[in-house]
């Protein structure tokens, strides 16, 4: 019978980086159907029997996890020697399992740096006496590496397919309508058309009345003009009269002349 391949995950005091590790690898490798990989935990500065911290548990169960039953394992010489895959979240925790097991020296990385999910910054920091945001930031980090993990045929011993991408969700389809009868459209647009031809006669008419007091006032103007002439028209009238009644006994002196 074949031995497990042992995959050893260091932290500082086995309560808080570890244990997500730990649940979160021991959970990828259940979904991907992966045998005769065992999970183990230690810290480099700890006691044997700590439970997990309440904020990593916050964080996994989030997740559907459960660290509940995580408890602390102190690093050994014995532990090493057995692990298949040694792998530490910050330099101290390699340099610390060097010092207690230098023959460890090919096997003992740090997660981030082995998997190459973020060469930039190749450590993870503890969050104990953080906020949950710093706990869940965390998390992430090590999601980020443990994806790539469980892809590398030489970390876990077997070659493992990657996921499918998620297909698009199809767009639900709208619930039809029900169907309504549809009004006459011949009577509303006549009705519409009758509104719109009064308006725009009443509004052509309103500048013609404005206009009609103009014509008016020149009529005015003319009629005084013709006021005016009027006089003047008797004057002469009347001068003709008397010039008529000079002329007449002249014509009667020439008549008593003659005879």
């Amino acid at each position: 019978m074949l031995r497990p391949r042992i995959i050893l995950l260091l932290s500082t005091g086995d309560t808080c980086r570890s244990p997500m590790a730990a649940v979160l690898l021991r959970h990828l490798l259940d979904k991907h159907r992966v045998r005769g990989v065992d999970v183990r935990t230690a810290g480099v500065e700890t006691i044997v029997g700590l439970l997990a911290s309440q904020e990593t548990i916050q964080v996994l169960k989030a997740e559907g996890l459960d660290a509940s039953k995580h408890r602390s394992n102190q690093l050994s010489t014995s532990v090493l020697r057995r692990a298949s895959l040694i792998l530490g979240m910050t330099p101290l925790h390699v340099q610390r399992a060097l010092r207690l097991y230098p023959e460890a020296r090919g096997k003992i990385h740090l997660l981030k740096e082995y998997t190459r999910s973020d060469l930039k910054k190749v450590q993870i920091d503890d969050p104990m006496g953080g906020t949950l945001e710093i706990y869940r930031r965390c998390y992430l980090e090590i999601r980020a590496a443990l994806r790539k993990l469980i892809l590398m045929p030489e970390a876990i011993g077997q070659r493992v397919e990657p996921p499918e991408p998620p297909k698009p969700a199809a767009k639900p389809k709208a619930a039809a309508k029900p169907k309504v009868a549809a009004k006459p459209k011949a009577k509303t647009t006549k009705k519409k058309t009758v509104k719109k031809t009064a308006k725009k006669r009443a509004v052509k008419k309103k500048p013609s009345a404005k206009a009609k007091p103009k014509k008016s006032t020149k009529r005015t103007a003319s009629k005084k003009k013709t006021v005016k002439r009027k006089p003047a028209a008797k004057k002469k009238t009347v001068s003709k009269k008397k010039a008529a009644t000079k002329r007449k006994p002249a014509a009667k002196k020439k008549t008593a002349r003659r005879r």
